[in-house]
C-alpha cells in the first residue's frame, strides 16, 4: 500500500510547489482503493497519467483561461485565427480571457453537447484526474457507476476526490487500459488523444515506479 510519504514525496519529485488541491491522506486513500482494482504496473501508470493530466493533483478543472490570441490559436489551430481572417476560422482575439465563451464553442456539438448556446461546452468541460469532457462521458460514467444521471446533472460533482478518481477508473476500464500498462504511447493517445506530450509522462512513470513501485 502507498504511505502519504511516499506519495508526498513523488509529487515533490515531479514538480509540487505547495499543496495538492485535495490533502494528502484524502489522496493517498482514493489512491490506494484504485491501487486494489488495478495491477501493480496499471496502477503505477495510472498514477502518473492522472499526475500529469492535473498537474501534480494540483487542477482538476480544465484551464480554459487563456491570455493571448496565438495560444488560442496554437491549441486549436483548424478554428481560430490571428491577423488575416480566415474562412470558416473564428477571430482568437474574441476569446481571450473568456473560458466560458470558448469552451461553448469549442466543445459543441460534440460528444453529445448542444450547440453554443446550450452551455453544454463549459458545463460539461474537463473535470477530475483524467479531466472527463463532453455530456455523453458524463453521462456513459455515471450510469456506469451509480446507475443514475447525477454527474449529467450535477457536473461539479467530478471536482470532488472521489468522483474525480473514480470516473477517471471508470475511463481506464471502459477503454480497457490495462492491456497497454507497459506502453505510455498508447494510453496517453487514449487519454490525451495526442501524444506530443508523452516524454514528460515518461518521467512522472519513471518517478511512479522509483517511488512508488
Amino acid at each position: 500500500m502507498m504511505t502519504e510519504n511516499s506519495l508526498y514525496n513523488y509529487l515533490r519529485a515531479i514538480g509540487l510547489k505547495g499543496e495538492p488541491f485535495y490533502s494528502i491522506p484524502q489522496l493517498t486513500q482514493t489512491l490506494n482503493n484504485i491501487n486494489q482494482k488495478l495491477s501493480k504496473n496499471s496502477f503505477l501508470i495510472f498514477v502518473a497519467q492522472s499526475a500529469f493530466e492535473t498537474q501534480c493533483y494540483c487542477k482538476f478543472v480544465e484551464n480554459l483561461y487563456y491570455t493571448s490570441a496565438e495560444r488560442i490559436k496554437s491549441v486549436w489551430p483548424s478554428r481560430f485565427y490571428v491577423g488575416t481572417p480566415i474562412s470558416g476560422k473564428r477571430n482568437a482575439n474574441l476569446y481571450i480571457k473568456n473560458p466560458q465563451k470558448l469552451a461553448n464553442f469549442v466543445y459543441a456539438n460534440r460528444g453529445g453537447n448542444g450547440s453554443e448556446e446550450s452551455g453544454d461546452g463549459f458545463r460539461y468541460r474537463g473535470r477530475g484526474a483524467f479531466h472527463l469532457t463532453f455530456k455523453n462521458n458524463y453521462l456513459n460514467a455515471s450510469m456506469s457507476l451509480y446507475q443514475d444521471n447525477r454527474l449529467e446533472i450535477e457536473p461539479e460533482l467530478v471536482e470532488e476526490c472521489f468522483y474525480a478518481f473514480d470516473t477517471a477508473l471508470w475511463f481506464w476500464n471502459y477503454n480497457n487500459l490495462s492491456q497497454y500498462e507497459n506502453n505510455i504511447i498508447e494510453i496517453t493517445k487514449k487519454i490525451n488523444g495526442s501524444t506530443s506530450t508523452v516524454n514528460n509522462r515518461l518521467l512522472y512513470w519513471n518517478k511512479a515506479k522509483e517511488i512508488l513501485g
